[in-house]
């Protein structure tokens, strides 16, 4: 919408050039129904928001779930965080180590590298073949993964940090998933092929919780047609910027 009114502060454009190159990475890893067809093993559940997700896990049980929804929608503080906190011997997994912090600090579970031997503890994915952890991923009765379909990709690829260890870590990771009383992934881009590994390793069904975009509106004035020229241009160079950087990751 353009109207007679001072041009858009910077800041504004900044972040609309992250929201679009949000949207393009979004639309680039792609949704779970971009085959046109479902995975047989997966049980699907479309709901509104983060707080339905948790209901529905709660309600369902046991077993095996992954939860889909966008950056920013309460994954980690709205999901992860009241299961861990409501049952003991929990395990977080994350890919990164700044993730495994954040989670311990939520979840209030112990650092791996502080404490091998707790029964509540969150560490990094490519500890969970350290013997030295063993007691603790042995008696797990949650697993909680965090950036699920991070994981999953580096498990099966060699090139990862993982490297030759990866088959190792993803066999000790869907062994705990199955054996522990529940199971649960997060993730904003888990796409068909994450989940059809997953399907294809672990027994049972898989439940996938959908979490339905919300409408963004974005509004901007500007003095000019020749200023909404220009600060387009702006935007677009930052949007590419910004997609460069998240593609580097």
């Amino acid at each position: 919408i353009c109207k007679a009114h001072p041009v858009i502060e910077r800041p504004d454009l900044e972040s609309i050039a992250e929201y679009i190159a949000e949207l393009t990475r979004h639309s680039a890893l792609s949704t779970m129904k971009n085959k046109g067809k479902k995975i047989p093993k997966i049980h699907y559940h479309e709901v509104a928001d983060i707080n339905a997700v948790h209901s529905g896990i709660k309600a369902i049980g046991k077993g095996i779930h992954i939860c889909k929804a966008p950056h920013n929608a309460g994954k980690t503080q709205q999901l992860i965080k009241p299961m861990a906190l409501e049952r003991e011997g929990v395990i977080a997994i994350a890919p990164r180590v700044s993730l495994v912090s954040d989670l311990a600090q939520r979840c209030k579970l112990s650092h791996y590298q502080t404490t091998a031997d707790d029964p509540n503890l969150a560490l990094c994915i490519n500890s969970i073949i350290n013997p030295k952890y063993a007691n603790s991923l042995d008696d797990a009765r949650a697993v909680l993964v965090d950036e699920v379909s991070w994981i999953i990709r580096d498990c099966h690829n060699h090139h990862s940090t993982l490297g030759t260890k990866a088959h190792q870590v993803w066999t000790r990771l869907t062994t705990l998933m199955q054996s522990a009383d529940i199971a649960v992934g997060v993730d904003a881009d888990i796409n068909d092929d994450d989940l059809q590994m997953l399907a294809d390793t672990v027994q049972g069904p898989i439940h996938l919780w959908i979490v339905r975009e919300k409408r963004v509106n974005l509004t901007a004035v500007f003095v000019s047609d020749d200023a909404l020229r220009n600060h387009l241009e702006q935007a677009a160079a930052a949007a590419q910027r910004k997609l460069q950087d998240l593609v580097k990751q």
